[in-house]
């Protein structure tokens, strides 16, 4: 079952080298990613951190391609066998009018058009965990002037299997600024809810279950 733990210490990021793949899956991952790329020119196949084991604050990582994620997407024993456990960041950006969230754009590969928190993305091995929110928060949301906090928590995401970590983002800006900012591909839509546990229930089907997850989890 999908579940948020609080951290009581900051975690380390522990990287242990290259995920290990046999010849075949080696294949089977580029032929899914030859079809991707050609449907979705604008996929890059960035390095990212997978999860192997983890015995908190200690979360033990392997590097692969953002392509076996992709392909893992598209092919059940694939990822059967591989398991991947991806290692992501959400940012909890709260502005002076409340708690901002993002809807995907249509062309994305994960959850196109539901409601999450924004910014998030995949950890890339040479980043911290707060350095990579900052880089989402610019390319997602705008350079904005920010505060960002050590993770409070993370999320065990069963159905995708994501470990996401959870990073508190004050920004000074109120809803009317962030508004006029431009709007990006990954989050062409953006709101501000002076009451997150509401806003997420009026989305509905809309809304994503580990924005829920989170959300609850931090405002009840």
């Amino acid at each position: 079952m999908s579940e948020v733990h609080f951290l009581s210490s900051r975690p380390s990021i522990i990287t242990q080298g290259l995920l290990p793949l046999s010849d075949s899956q080696h294949a089977r991952i580029g032929m899914i990613w030859e079809t991707a790329i050609r449907a979705r020119p604008d996929l890059t196949d960035d390095r990212v951190l997978v999860a192997r084991s983890i015995e908190p604050p200690a979360f033990h990582c392997a590097v692969t391609s953002y392509r076996t994620f992709i392909a893992c997407r598209e092919d059940a024993e694939l990822a059967q066998d591989l398991a991947l456990r991806p290692v992501a960041v959400s940012g909890v950006l709260q502005c002076a009018d409340g708690l901002v969230f993002g809807r995907r754009g249509k062309t994305v590969s994960q959850d196109p058009g539901m409601w999450e928190l924004a910014p998030s993305g995949t950890l890339t091995p040479d980043a911290t965990l707060e350095s990579q929110i900052r880089t989402e928060l610019d390319e997602e949301i705008g350079p904005i002037p920010a505060e960002i906090d050590a993770p409070v928590g993370w999320l065990e995401d069963t159905q995708s299997g994501v470990i996401d970590f959870l990073l508190p983002i004050r920004t000074p800006l109120d809803a009317a600024a962030l508004h006029r900012l431009p709007r990006t591909p990954e989050y062409p839509e953006i709101a501000v809810a002076a009451d997150p546990i509401h806003f997420l229930t009026r989305q509905g089907e809309l809304a994503a279950n580990h924005a829920r997850l989170i959300v609850h989890a931090l405002y009840t």
